[in-house]
């Protein structure tokens, strides 16, 4: 796999996210890919990073933010067809999808789970500028909408998550890592259809 790839490398590695969000599951398993990663990875919002898209930011060693990029939080959503007690287990289930998700921000602020979930897992929305986001520990380095000089970050090796669609098939991770590219690579394909991943969207 190109996670793997870029391991072994021995060189940093870049992700860039402009995604307004996805499948809970899978965003899970990407999240703890790349937190488990021995690789000095840090995670970049370019545009937007709504719910499990901002939660795979916060894999990152460091997490950077565009100063005029959006993050968002809010509950797990889903629907529902059966019983009353069908809706009573997918209520029950919903819980506990939060309480991995708040678990995950809580380990990123330093905040307790129980401020945590009453400042964004109350059933609300809850959007942030890049600036409030960092004001509150999710986003360590705000980054200059015009940059002066070439980005460091450019001898990066980059993967990229642009947008995250309803899958077909496949699992996600498999999905995932191998669109990734050298940076070089992926600064031309930015544009292009096949930057799109695959997730089940769950907004």
């Amino acid at each position: 796999d190109t996670l793997k790839s870029a391991e072994a490398s021995g060189e940093k590695i870049a992700i860039r996210i402009n995604s307004p969000g996805g499948s809970v599951a899978d965003g899970l398993a990407i999240f703890n890919a790349i937190a488990r990663s021995p690789a000095e990875i840090t995670t970049f919002v370019d545009g937007i990073a709504f719910l499990m898209a901002a939660i795979i930011a916060l894999a990152g060693k460091k997490v950077h933010a565009a100063e005029n990029a959006l993050i968002l939080f809010h509950c797990s959503s889903a629907l529902c067809y059966g019983t009353q007690y069908d809706m009573q287990e997918m209520a029950e289930n919903m819980q506990k999808f939060d309480a991995s998700l708040i678990q995950t921000v809580t380990a990123k602020t330093g905040l307790s789970e129980t401020e945590v979930k009453a400042k964004w897992f109350d059933g609300k929305d809850h959007l942030m500028t890049a600036k409030e986001a960092q004001n509150f520990g999710l986003v360590d380095v705000l980054e200059p909408i015009k940059a002066e000089h070439e980005d460091a970050e450019a001898s990066f090796y980059g993967l990229v998550l642009n947008s995250l669609k309803p899958a077909e098939n496949g699992n996600l991770i498999d999905r995932f890592f191998p669109k990734a590219s050298k940076q070089i690579d992926a600064q031309k394909r930015f544009s292009q259809s096949d930057l799109d991943f695959a997730v089940a969207e769950s907004r």
